[in-house]
């Protein structure tokens, strides 16, 4: 007679690691924007991984506060690793802008997953404008504030 053997693979090895998301946002408002990161399919073996920020569109210093570092994981460990990234509120009218986030130097065997994922900061700040270049503002009958465009 014939049978079905089925045999389950439960080895695994040390998986892959990789942003839990290629994009972020935060608002200029936040203090910090959490970055996380992730061990998946596998867990054997010690592993790490670096991490860092750069300059997309948004300036180091004077937008966010760039961080780089590595995280470890021990044989066994597949616990999400954060980092954060703190965010400058500039006070100015502009554009959203982007944080540059990578993962390299992986050792251990881990396989890089999502290594590049963006941030993005959220402008907070709004334009204040008049439809018409001349705007007076009248209180019975008396002129209060006269607005126009600088010469």
């Amino acid at each position: 007679t014939n049978a079905v053997l089925t045999i389950l693979d439960n080895e695994f090895g040390p998986g892959q690691i990789g942003f839990s998301s290629a994009a972020y946002s935060i608002s200029e408002t936040g203090a910090l924007a959490t970055i996380t990161v992730i061990r998946t399919n596998g867990n054997r073996g010690a592993v790490s991984v670096g991490f860092a920020t750069a300059d997309g569109t948004a300036t180091n210093f004077a937008n966010y506060l760039g961080t780089n570092g590595t995280f470890f994981w021990a044989d066994g460990d597949s616990t999400p690793k954060t980092f954060t990234v703190g965010i400058i509120d500039d006070f100015v009218t502009n554009a959203n802008r982007t944080v540059l986030l990578s993962l390299s130097n992986n050792l251990g065997g881990i396989v890089l997953g999502t290594s590049n994922a963006v941030l993005t900061i959220l402008d907070n700040d709004s334009v204040f404008s008049f439809s018409t270049t001349n705007k007076h503002v009248r209180q019975c009958g008396r002129l209060l504030y006269k607005i126009q465009p600088q010469k």
